[in-house]
């Protein structure tokens, strides 16, 4: 699974599960994160969720280029604009708070700061590295 998905008491947990990758989003784990979202919006049992990635490298660098490589052409726009679901979910009146832990770039920072409340370990890193390539944040 790409996304790791937890209940506890009151807290929804959400992790990113691609260490190998420095948690970086592909296709599956952007439409496990939206599923995850929705189930979060609808449980009146959780009252707040966490969003964070796997192991103490990386919150998650972003989309994973690798991925877009075959396609980039006709996905050069279009493959990492956060699904309406995601957005759906991240402007949920329940808070999500983001618990970076290791380096937060490109897509990655806009996942943090999409959510409520960030909360960085000192080994967290922010930045937009995508801006070497000519290619505009958001």
């Amino acid at each position: 699974m790409a996304l790791l998905y937890e209940k506890k008491g009151k807290v929804a947990y959400m992790t990113i599960n691609r260490p190998r990758a420095l948690n970086a989003v592909d296709p599956e784990t952007l439409q496990e994160l939206s599923q995850a979202l929705l189930d979060f919006r609808d449980d009146a049992e959780r009252w707040v969720a966490i969003l964070t990635g796997v192991g103490e490298r990386a919150f998650c660098v972003g989309a994973d280029i690798k991925d877009m490589l075959p396609v980039l052409e006709e996905i050069r726009n279009e493959w990492w604009r956060i699904p309406p679901t995601v957005l759906r979910g991240l402007e949920l009146w329940k808070p999500i708070i983001a618990a970076i832990n290791g380096h937060a770039l490109g897509g990655g920072l806009e996942l943090a700061l999409a959510c409520d409340l960030r909360i960085a370990a000192e080994n967290a890193t922010f930045g937009v590295p995508e801006v070497t390539l000519g290619i505009i944040p958001g």
